[in-house]
């Protein structure tokens, strides 16, 4: 696949995630349950794009 696929979309914001592995899901979860911004950026290096956004 593409180097910068999504295996991983977040809805309602649509954010894409890449690369994402089983590990990586707690991460994922635990981010988007709280209003952390520190963990969010830990999730930086597997971020692919939102939905609306043009590469």
């Amino acid at each position: 696949g593409h180097k910068f696929a999504g295996n991983v979309i977040v809805y309602p914001s649509g954010t894409w995630y890449g690369r994402v592995l089983t590990c990586h899901i707690p991460l994922l979860i635990d981010a988007y349950t709280s209003s952390s911004e520190e963990l969010k950026s830990k999730l930086q290096p597997l971020f692919r794009g939102h939905l609306d956004t043009a590469w």
